[in-house]
């Protein structure tokens, strides 16, 4: 949950993550190309919802120390496939 103060902790060293990465000499030129990539077809959702309705097993692995996806985009994603 956002509003969890484990969650905020993560969430400020992400964040003191992303501010040092984009410091970086090639810090520029790496986020432009996340910035305009192209746009994955399908989405992300749109691949679990396709799971889901097929009623295919679907493995969620995120830790709790995971620097990227925080527990709730991880809960976020396992409930758009629970069956």
């Amino acid at each position: 949950r956002p509003d969890d103060p484990a969650v905020r902790a993560r969430l400020r060293a992400l964040a003191a993550g992303i501010e040092a990465s984009a410091s970086h000499p090639m810090g520029t030129a790496a986020f432009a190309s996340i910035l305009f990539a192209p746009v994955q077809e399908p989405s992300y959702g749109d691949a679990l919802d396709a799971l889901a309705a097929r009623g295919l097993p679907v493995l969620l692995n995120y830790g709790d120390d995971d620097p990227w996806i925080v527990p709730f985009w991880a809960w976020r994603s396992a409930s758009r496939i629970e069956a």
